[in-house]
């Protein structure tokens, strides 16, 4: 939308440097008879009588009167308008050539801001980092080690594969923790993401009082991994929740382009028979066409029921609960593909 009013802009900047252009072409025009009218006036008068008058008036000596020789004045104003049109059309080759440098301008500017964008996150991830440091104690052993108390997905997925995805995490330090980790991967067909700000990414603490940092540690096109840093660190037996967040052009581009894809959840705890309450829900533009969505292994603990199904709907939904699902070292998996008709 910013490049169409930036042309649109342009465009109206033409039309009012022609018209303005076309103005003054029309007072040349004038002004250069006035102005050459006068000078032949002051020519054929007394002041000059080396110049012919003859040149300007047909002098007929019986009657007494002169006229003004069409010829000639027809000739002058045709020279007069061609200076002044001349002198228009160089005026609007100008203004073109001046709009299409402030166009490459923007262009240049819109690319530096990018660039700019780029530093500016890198510069919040060392920052992240640096702040990390500060409370990283030495003995990594005592650090970075959670139980999950609940998780909450949610996933819209719109009729081109692009996505936004909301997740919300409830862990329990078991000892201080200080960083988590966030892996984002898209499908092939997905479209490339060459920064963060690319997919709109965001994460930030639930709980009053708290922030969240972050730092890229994985800046691949198709797949993004962050460390997100807890300021103040979670004390042992302290629960922290927070939540992150992205839109990724075309993030389920296999489902459109292919006619299936799959999402991939992976899990690890501090405790081997940690589990966690979790609520997940997917949600599907009914332009996607009917659809199916399954367990990647129908022996997954949890319930997946259909909220919404089939074209009757403007979205298909589905949903997956379970009361305590495993979480150390766990990965489940969901299936969706399009079905004919």
């Amino acid at each position: 939308m910013v490049v169409m009013d930036a042309e649109d802009n342009d465009e109206r900047l033409v039309r009012a440097r022609l018209g303005q252009a076309s103005i003054a072409a029309v007072l040349a025009v004038f002004f250069g008879i006035v102005s050459f009218v006068a000078a032949v006036l002051a020519f054929a008068s007394d002041s000059y009588p080396h110049v012919p008058t003859e040149w300007f008036v047909s002098v007929d000596p019986t009657e007494g009167t002169a006229r003004l020789r069409f010829g000639f004045w027809f000739s002058a104003l045709l020279i007069i308008s061609g200076v002044a049109i001349t002198a228009y059309l160089s005026a609007r080759r100008g203004i073109a050539w001046v709009v299409q440098t402030e166009r490459f301008r923007r262009r240049l500017s819109a690319a530096l801001s990018k660039e700019r964008s780029a530093s500016a996150t890198l510069d919040q991830s060392m920052s992240a980092l640096r702040r990390a440091l500060q409370g990283w104690r030495a003995d990594a052993d005592d650090n970075d080690t959670w139980r999950y108390r609940r998780v909450e997905e949610i996933y819209e997925v719109e009729a081109d594969g692009t996505t936004t995805s909301t997740r919300t995490y409830t862990i329990e330090a078991v000892k201080q923790v200080i960083g988590f980790k966030v892996t984002i991967a898209a499908d092939p067909t997905a479209t490339p993401a060459e920064f963060p700000s690319d997919i709109d990414f965001s994460a930030r603490s639930v709980d009053e009082g708290t922030e969240v940092e972050w730092a890229v540690v994985e800046n691949g096109p198709l797949v993004k991994t962050f460390a997100l840093i807890f300021v103040p660190p979670i004390k042992a037996g302290d629960t922290r929740r927070f939540r992150v967040k992205h839109t990724w052009k075309k993030f389920v581009g296999d489902l459109p382009a292919k006619g299936a894809s799959e999402f991939f959840f992976e899990f690890a705890s501090a405790e081997e028979n940690d589990v966690a309450e979790t609520d997940m829900e997917f949600s599907f533009s009914s332009g996607l066409g009917r659809l199916a969505f399954d367990k990647g292994d129908p022996t997954q603990p949890g319930e997946l029921s259909a909220r919404h199904q089939g074209l009757a709907h403007e979205r298909q939904i589905w949903t997956y609960k379970a009361a305590a699902l495993p979480m150390n070292n766990k990965r489940y998996s969901f299936k969706v593909r399009r079905l004919g008709g």
